[in-house]
Parts: structure tokens; C-alpha cells; sequence
């Protein structure tokens, strides 16, 4: 499964004195001005799987933040992360589990990861 959250979303969920989340907002920098939903949602499904399920879950928590902001996108940026994002969902709609999507000779593919 797949959970993909905007940053800046979910504000009004996070208790105002939660510790489990290490980015507090804070004026002096532009990327802290909220408080991180994806650390804080992760850490609340791993604690509702221990609490109420005998199932383990491998969950991984991935920030793509700093890395989509090194460079400046442009257009093309954005038609190609558009086109990953919509070949991932039908992929994943279609019935497909542990696969990635990528370009391979100039074609979207899904990727098997094993």
C-alpha cells in the first residue's frame, strides 16, 4: 500500500503538544512553517498495528522534500511526475503489487522489485 500526503496537510489532526514530531513550526524558516504529517501519520499506524493486530508491518517513511527542492523544476519536470504518478495508480488499480514505474527505451514500464 501506497499512502501519499501533502505536506501542509492534516495540520488540525497533530496535537499541539505531540513530542513525536521533532519539526515544530517555526517562523524562522520557510519549509518549518508546519508541523510534519507524514512523520506523525506513520508513527500513528504503527502504534494502532501494535496496539489492535497480531500483524507486522514493515512500513517505510520516505520525505522526497529536500530532494525534489535541489534544483528549480520546469515544465518537464512536471509532465514527468505527472506521468510516473498516473502510471503508479492505474498499476496499483490494475492489481499490481511490489512494482515500480519508470522509463525504460522511451516507454513507461512497471518495474518488478524482485
Amino acid at each position: 500500500m501506497v499512502i501519499v500526503i501533502a505536506e501542509g496537510a492534516g495540520q488540525e489532526l497533530i496535537p499541539s503538544n505531540d513530542t513525536s514530531n521533532n519539526n515544530k513550526p517555526d517562523a524562522s524558516s520557510p519549509d518549518d512553517l508546519f508541523q510534519d504529517v507524514g512523520l506523525w501519520l506513520s508513527q500513528k499506524i504503527k502504534d494502532h498495528f501494535a496496539r489492535n493486530t497480531k500483524k507486522t508491518i514493515n512500513l517505510k517513511y520516505i520525505d522526497p522534500t529536500y530532494m525534489i527542492r535541489a534544483i528549480p523544476s520546469n515544465a518537464s519536470d512536471n509532465v514527468f511526475c505527472t506521468l510516473l504518478a498516473q502510471s503508479a495508480v492505474h498499476g496499483a488499480m490494475a492489481g499490481y503489487t511490489g512494482f515500480t514505474v519508470g522509463p525504460v527505451n522511451g516507454r513507461n514500464c512497471y518495474i518488478p522489485f524482485h
